[in-house]
């Protein structure tokens, strides 16, 4: 509302008023979308590096790899902050 409170030397019109609303509106729609948005592309990625979790553990056992080797490769492959 400050941008009210610059147009002290101006009638504020019904009409100005509405278009301020209304462009409040949007860009509060668009924080929450932009939220909601930011959290499930979170849940995927981390559901992703889940997955990649359980596959280095199989192919670790699977080839032998001894678990220092296989915490190596975790550190790396699965060193991901969102």
């Amino acid at each position: 509302m400050d941008i009210l409170l610059d147009l002290e030397s101006e009638t504020v019109t019904p009409t100005m008023l509405a278009a301020i609303s209304r462009s409040v509106t949007s860009l509060a729609r668009a924080s929450v979308n932009q939220k909601k948005w930011m959290a499930e592309v979170r849940e995927k990625l981390n559901a992703k590096v889940g997955r990649a979790a359980d596959q280095v553990a199989i192919v670790a056992q699977a080839g032998g790899l001894s678990p220092e080797a296989e915490q190596q490769i975790r550190s790396v492959l699965l060193d991901i902050h969102v």
